[in-house]
């Protein structure tokens, strides 16, 4: 658990008697374990406590002065961006891996394009040659018939 979420529920979350009523809701069950474990605070993760997020997050613009729908539509998208990096290590190796496979599907694109143009061409050949040869089978039947 990071220490700045362990400082913030130490100082807002209420000691003595009331910590033993208290219950903390998590949307995640292994944070809840990991926040039971270091601050010794029991959590709650299950349906009801997912139903009382889901409504906090539909009326938060409500329950924040001065916060619209764009502002948080904002914020949401940055938290998404800095959680995906945060996730995401960048890897130097990782962006070679991906020019290497364009360039070899345009190799590869290359080479279909070419068999395909072939196949057009062959196919053009043969149906000359299959009226050729039946032209020819038509002139011979005649005059040897």
């Amino acid at each position: 658990m990071h220490d700045d979420l362990k400082t913030f529920l130490e100082a807002n979350v209420p000691t003595g008697k009331k910590k033993s009523k208290v219950q903390l809701g998590v949307a995640d069950p292994k944070l809840g374990a990991a926040i039971q474990e270091s601050v010794d605070i029991h959590c709650e993760s299950g349906g009801l406590v997912l139903e009382v997020l889901r409504g906090i997050r539909c009326h938060f613009e409500k329950m924040i002065k001065g916060l619209t729908g764009p502002m948080a539509a904002k914020a949401q998208l940055g938290l998404g961006h800095s959680y995906s990096r945060a996730k995401v290590k960048f890897n130097v190796h990782r962006v070679d891996n991906m020019i290497i496979q364009s360039i070899s599907l345009l190799d590869q694109l290359d080479k279909d394009i070419n068999t395909f143009s072939m196949r057009i061409r062959y196919n053009r050949c043969l149906a000359f040659l299959h009226g050729f040869v039946w032209d020819a089978a038509y002139e011979y039947y005649f005059s040897v018939g």
